[in-house]
């Protein structure tokens, strides 16, 4: 029998993120599990995850093309279980 926190839309990604990142390996996977669809028990197209940026040194890095983003600090985010 399946939880109901399993069953709970959406799931929460976290990526880190780090300064000297590539570009493409930080944005693809985002892009990618940002764009994943689920329906849910009305038929309404959902976002099926909830993607998070996780900064790995702090909220501010720097990607090896030069790109500066913001993220969510690691250390100040709790995490409840890891499956």
């Amino acid at each position: 029998m399946q939880t109901r926190a399993r069953n709970r839309f959406p799931k929460v990604i976290g990526i880190l993120a780090f300064d000297g990142v590539a570009t493409l390996d930080l944005i693809g996977p985002l892009e990618a599990f940002r764009a994943a669809r689920i329906y849910d028990r009305e038929y309404r197209s959902v976002c099926a995850y909830e993607v998070l940026l996780l900064g790995l040194a702090g909220p501010t890095f720097v990607s090896d093309s030069g790109l500066v983003l913001q993220a969510a600090p690691f250390k100040r985010l709790r995490f409840h279980s890891i499956p």
